[in-house]
């Protein structure tokens, strides 16, 4: 698991490196769109379920997306090549 937690916008940037809409993400993650919608918006560390923002992460992961940095002061977001 990368470096947690991860930012709203950082969510909203690795899903857009996947081209995925949120429908997307929803679908392949199991989360609900509301949620996603809820999350993305956030401003700073993304909060609600750990549960939640664990399966959102793993399924960025697992399709190639690598967070890292200093959540304050710098936010690293790079899709892997396969």
């Amino acid at each position: 698991m990368s470096l947690f937690p991860a930012t709203g916008t950082q969510i909203k940037s690795a899903r857009t490196l996947l081209k995925w809409s949120q429908e997307d993400l929803a679908n392949k993650s199991g989360i609900a769109i509301g949620s996603i919608r809820r999350i993305e918006n956030q401003a700073g560390s993304a909060t609600g379920n750990k549960e939640t923002l664990e399966k959102l992460m793993t399924t960025l992961e697992k399709n190639g997306i690598e967070l890292s940095g200093d959540f304050k002061t710098f936010i690293g977001i790079r899709l892997l090549l396969k």
